[in-house]
């Protein structure tokens, strides 16, 4: 687990000692780091999204054919049923 004091001297020579001092203060130390595993993971529910983005746009095409043609078929029915009376 990295110190408040190692992130401050990791990132002091990059950005500078005000803002790395302010970094090191403002980010929580604790024990619960995302570790690549983590990261990897992620990605991988990001790639399975994608997938479901898909599948939500084939359902979509599917439901608005299906329900498109009943209520052609309902409007239809409705103009016979007048016509005929």
């Amino acid at each position: 687990m990295t110190t408040g004091l190692e992130l401050y001297e990791a990132l002091k020579p990059t950005i500078g000692e005000e803002a790395a001092k302010m970094i090191a203060e403002a980010l929580p130390m604790t024990d619960r780091v995302a570790t690549k595993a983590d990261v990897d993971g992620l990605r991988a529910d990001l790639a399975s999204k994608a997938d479901l983005h898909a599948m939500e746009a084939r359902m979509f095409k599917w439901t608005l054919g299906f329900f498109a043609t009943l209520w052609l078929g309902n409007a239809g029915m409705i103009v016979t049923l007048v016509l005929k009376s």
